[in-house]
């Protein structure tokens, strides 16, 4: 991730996990909840 301190943004990915990711690199900085069929990509 940045070296400074930047925006965070929450997301879903393909297989419906939410994690925390970095606004300014797009880089995903940790998973917030396991993976949900509800949220997964279809």
């Amino acid at each position: 991730s940045c070296s400074k301190g930047t925006r965070v943004g929450y997301r879903y990915r393909e297989d419906g996990a939410k994690e925390r990711f970095c606004k300014g690199c797009s880089t995903s900085i940790n998973t917030i909840s396991p993976a949900k069929a509800a949220h997964a990509a279809k």
